[in-house]
């Protein structure tokens, strides 16, 4: 994965990683996806980019699994379609870049993968909340991590702050629910 020297904005420089982007690993993932999450109904993917999407989604067409892409380019009605289509089961997997990590609420979200490294705590914990939602007919949401953001960041409902080395700003991290300061953050 890139250094922790090589971030933009807290995040990880998107040359640096598009270099991650490999066919033969990507299938190899997509493969072990495809196996683990069988029985979910509602699959989402968080891409490194746009070039990522799309070739996870030609291989999970490659096996007769109807797969799409939401990108910031594609906006609008198009948009509109892609998510009814996904919510209402239409779509098998959707494959997203730069997109549904905040203000996306679909309770039967039962499945996330992250098939990117994710260099901001607050990211990780924006992509993973979208599978908290409570549905009466999902008994939870299973998470694939292939990017080592579990590693990374800790647990879902335990992340670690870790201090940073180097130049940058701290800001305090508060727990949602209790208002309770967690721990301290670059930004």
């Amino acid at each position: 994965f890139p250094s922790h020297d090589s971030r933009v904005l807290g995040e990880f420089k998107q040359d640096e990683l598009d270099t991650l982007v490999d066919y033969p690993k990507t299938r190899a993932i997509v493969d072990q996806f495809i196996a683990r999450s069988a029985d979910r109904n509602h699959k989402l993917i968080f891409a490194i980019n746009i070039r990522h999407c799309y070739i996870i989604q030609e291989i999970f067409k490659g096996y007769g699994i109807d797969a799409e892409v939401l990108h910031g380019g594609i906006k609008g009605d198009a948009q509109d379609d892609i998510l009814f289509r996904f919510e209402a089961g239409l779509i098998d997997v959707l494959i997203v870049c730069n997109k549904l990590t905040t203000g996306y609420d679909f309770p039967g979200l039962d499945c996330i993968g992250l098939f990117r490294p994710i260099a901001s705590i607050v990211l990780f914990i924006q992509c993973l909340g979208r599978g908290t939602r409570i549905a009466e007919y999902k008994q939870d949401c299973l998470v694939l991590d292939y990017g080592g953001n579990i590693s990374r960041h800790g647990h879902f409902s335990k992340p670690e702050i870790r201090e940073k080395t180097g130049k940058g700003s701290m800001k305090n991290c508060l727990n949602i629910v209790t208002g309770k300061q967690i721990g301290r953050a670059h930004v």
